[in-house]
């Protein structure tokens, strides 16, 4: 197998983990995953991103993530963004 032909399979793995681990999750467990009750969601869920599909309400986790930052007391503690490319590389196992 071609090295290029190995970067493009590693780099379609690693979108698909990412759509795995961003999936859809139901009211649930959007609570169990913000660490509040169904009943505090449904009171907020006018101001929370969600999808709805007949009687069903999903979130998108990573929409939850973004709502969630949206209300952190001290913003500018955690570069974000910093933190999760260093995850990655190091679960990649790749250096800087």
């Amino acid at each position: 197998m071609s090295v290029e032909i190995l970067n493009r399979t590693v780099q379609v793995q690693e979108v698909l983990a990412y759509l795995q681990a961003d999936g859809y999750l139901s009211k649930r467990t959007a609570s169990k995953y913000l660490g509040i009750s169904v009943r505090n969601l449904e009171a907020r869920i006018r101001e929370i991103p969600h999808f709805r599909l007949g009687s069903k309400t999903l979130f998108k986790k990573s929409e939850l993530d973004q709502w969630m930052e949206r209300h952190r007391e001290n913003p500018e503690a955690i570069d974000l963004q910093r933190l999760a490319d260093e995850v990655v590389m190091e679960v990649l196992g790749r250096s800087k």
